[in-house]
């Protein structure tokens, strides 16, 4: 499933992300040999990149095995929203090996 179909420009640093299918974005460089775009929203990831381009990928994608963790995580029915919230947050560190851990401040 794509959560998040998106990249990074690493020449103007815009994120040109594709809400939904056939919307397709390009990034804001003047220039057409390093601009880059995405498409496909949800349902496909496409890239259309100039020669020069120089992009990370910023999508975010999970198997079937993980939404359906997600979604019982989400919906177990013997707890209120912050118990839900919590187990969304042990699932992210148990089975995703995502770091939920509070950030330092600047």
């Amino acid at each position: 499933m794509i959560l998040s179909n998106q990249v990074r420009c690493n020449h103007c640093g815009e994120e040109p992300w594709s809400a939904h299918r056939h919307d397709f974005v390009w990034c804001g460089c003047p220039q057409e040999d390093t601009r880059v775009a995405v498409d496909g929203g949800m349902d496909y990831l496409r890239r259309i990149y100039g020669k020069n381009a120089d992009v990370t990928d910023m999508s975010i994608t999970l198997n079937d095995k993980l939404c359906r963790g997600l979604e019982e995580a989400m919906t177990d029915k013997t707890k209120n929203d912050l118990g839900k919230l919590c187990n969304v947050v042990r699932f992210l560190r148990d089975e995703m090996d995502i770091n939920v851990t509070q950030r330092e401040e600047d």
